[in-house]
């Protein structure tokens, strides 16, 4: 009866967190409503976690020697992870929280990748269904996650992109580009000419040259 009762709760708790997910991304579509949105989508992400703790009473006579552990490393991943969480918000810029978006979603792609890894590493999925979602979900995690790396990145500044346009002339047939930081550019400049001069010389060849710094 217990065990059927707590399914049941279980089961209720993750009916009601899918519903203030989907209302809460709902709310967040619009400007006007987006600070409640995130209200009803953050006390789904708390009773997901709160629901998730259910399951230490159905656990196996396996497990019970290593519950306390178990409890223990999830209070204190929750403790850690919410604490960062708390004072990166606090202290982060508001022109950088764009960025800060970015890595919180990507954790949670790492997750889930972390998750369908165990499932994998460990040789819990047996059938075909349990190996088909345990990869399904580490294929979602790693994309969600390294999407998020690469969009923090772009945010943040961290990767650059350089268009350079060369018009051929002179019966060019082809293009030297030198490109170095700032504080080494000059340096390399008489290397880069010698080495175009070497080529023109043995290609009997137009060679454009280019040098530039970002």
């Amino acid at each position: 009866m217990l065990t059927i009762m707590l399914q049941l709760t279980i089961g209720a708790v993750d009916l009601a967190v899918a519903f203030l997910f989907m209302f809460g991304l709902w709310r967040m579509s619009s400007p006007v409503t987006a600070p409640s949105g995130m209200t009803f989508a953050g006390c789904g992400m708390v009773a997901a976690v709160l629901g998730s703790f259910l399951y230490v009473f159905t656990v196996g006579a396996a497990a019970k020697p290593h519950l306390a552990v178990n409890i223990g490393l999830a209070v204190a991943a929750l403790s850690i992870g919410g604490g960062v969480a708390w004072w990166s918000g606090k202290k982060v810029a508001l022109t950088a929280m764009p960025q800060l978006v970015a890595l919180f979603n990507g954790m949670g792609g790492g997750a889930a990748g972390s998750i369908a890894a165990v499932e994998l590493f460990g040789n819990k999925a047996q059938r075909i269904t349990q190996l088909v979602v345990a990869l399904i979900g580490a294929l979602i995690g790693a994309v969600s996650l390294s999407g998020s790396l690469i969009a923090w990145a772009k945010l943040d500044g961290v990767l650059m992109e350089y268009d350079l346009y060369v018009t051929k002339k002179d019966g060019c047939v082809t293009d030297l580009v030198y490109v170095a930081p700032p504080q080494g550019f000059a340096a390399g400049v008489p290397d880069f000419e010698r080495f175009a001069t070497g080529l023109r010389a043995r290609w009997a060849a137009p060679i454009g040259t280019m040098a530039s710094t970002p």
